[in-house]
């Protein structure tokens, strides 16, 4: 919500009701995680290091936006093929298993998404928003 206020971000919610409309959110939501925020993180030298310091380096503070960064950990540990993304899936899932219903299936479709492209086809889906 502070990153549309802010004119930011530019997207204040999704209404989503459609596996179609989950997909265009995913998308938004990757393009502007790359194009947006990955460039202000430009002092990491790679995804890589980004990747390791959000899901090695237990940055994951208990939050508002836990949910949020717990979802740009597993896009970027799935772009930097890390050998832990299924940990991490499990690790996020219970890590959000007393918030509400609405953030655990955002978390989902995420999971979802992800599992469904290889590094590649999401590191295309990202060049072609």
């Amino acid at each position: 919500m502070e990153l549309f206020e802010e004119g930011i971000y530019p997207y204040k919610n999704y209404d989503i009701y459609t596996l179609e409309e989950a997909d265009e959110a995913i998308n938004q939501s990757l393009d502007f995680f790359i194009t947006r925020l990955i460039p202000k993180y430009d002092f990491y030298s790679s995804y890589k290091e980004i990747e390791i310091k959000i899901n090695i380096q237990d940055t994951l503070v208990n939050d508002r936006f836990l949910s949020s960064k717990m979802k740009y950990g597993l896009i970027l540990a799935k772009l930097v093929c890390n050998p832990n993304y299924e940990a991490l899936k499990s690790k996020y899932r219970e890590l959000l298993k007393d918030w509400s219903d609405w953030d655990k299936q955002e978390l989902e479709k995420v999971i979802a998404f992800l599992d469904s492209h290889t590094q590649e086809e999401l590191k295309q889906i990202a060049e072609s928003s």
